[in-house]
């Protein structure tokens, strides 16, 4: 029963490993896509004359 137990903490262990990094690199690429497409939705700059009669 204690082995079972080892090797179950074990696994948790390593699924939390995994889980960690998938959710650094969704974290790290998922930011970079959201830049990417932020940028490509802003309207171009445009001057404007405020207050010129």
């Amino acid at each position: 029963m204690s082995a079972l137990s080892d090797q179950l903490v074990t696994f948790a262990i390593l699924a939390y490993l995994v889980a960690m990094i998938s959710h650094a690199i969704e974290f790290a690429l998922g930011n970079a896509r959201a830049r990417v497409q932020v940028a490509a939705a802003r309207p171009a700059r445009e001057l404007v004359g405020a207050g010129v009669g």
